[in-house]
């Protein structure tokens, strides 16, 4: 599983660059979204007269997205990186053209995909805490609003921690390769992954699986938590099971 592993398709340089400029955006445009729904509910826990603009939060996502776009294509441009595959992580990634880039573009992969993880924990824990003591407040017999209101930041605070189980291993494999390249002139797998399995399959794990299987629970938990949501998957699979089985029918006949 360790050796021997060939390119393929990656061999492709437009491919290979494809590739991994969607992987590197679409996981730090994933950690952001997690961030503005876990900070901005939190907000509005402890500011409820707060109004948040529709507008100014799709700018927000907008213009970020516009930047994750720039970020990629630019030092493409100048010719400050490029794409290449790595049998150690089986996918392409940007590899800088010189030393300065390449650790400009290691603190920002820390900034925008590990550091994260802070803000939307305290947010995280902010909520349960907020929700814990307010909850004897909010009855059965609340408002309509109200309950709905409390399931909405139960469900969000769900998915808030699912993000940080699957995020917290990537935030220390970021942290630890911040510090060895910063402590010194040391070169991957030194010193924090000189075994078979990290060498090989950490990076693999925490920077594409975990991310993924974080993306893979997201719609399970609304499955779970939104009745709305659970219906219409529901209806789905009727609609599809009378196509198929009206399929069948006309097939036999």
């Amino acid at each position: 599983l360790w050796s021997g592993r060939q390119e393929a398709l990656y061999g492709y340089p437009v491919l290979c660059t494809v590739f991994g400029m969607f992987l590197k955006m679409q996981a730090s445009f994933s950690v952001f979204l997690v961030a503005v729904l876990s900070i901005t509910r939190t907000v509005i826990l402890f500011r409820p007269f707060l109004d948040i603009s529709t507008r100014t939060v799709l700018l927000v996502v907008g213009g970020y997205g516009v930047y994750l776009v720039l970020n990629q294509v630019v030092p493409l441009v100048l010719q400050k990186t490029r794409f290449v595959y790595t049998s150690e992580e089986v996918y392409c990634w940007d590899d800088g053209t010189s030393q300065v880039w390449d650790k400009l573009d290691i603190w920002l992969d820390l900034i925008v995909l590990a550091v994260p993880v802070v803000p939307i924990t305290i947010s995280c824990v902010l909520s349960c805490i907020f929700v814990g003591r307010k909850g004897k407040y909010l009855s059965e017999t609340a408002s309509g609003g109200s309950a709905n209101s409390k399931r909405a930041t139960r469900t969000i605070i769900l998915m808030t921690a699912v993000y940080i189980l699957f995020n917290i291993p990537l935030f220390v494999n970021y942290l630890l390769w911040t510090i060895s390249v910063n402590t010194g002139n040391v070169m991957y797998p030194d010193p924090y992954w000189n075994t078979t399995f990290t060498y090989w399959f950490v990076w693999n794990f925490t920077d594409c699986l975990f991310i993924n299987l974080n993306s893979l629970f997201n719609p399970l938990v609304y499955f779970m938590r939104i009745k709305t949501f659970k219906e219409w998957v529901y209806e789905r699979c009727r609609a599809v099971k009378g196509k198929i089985s009206s399929t069948f029918v006309l097939k036999c006949r």
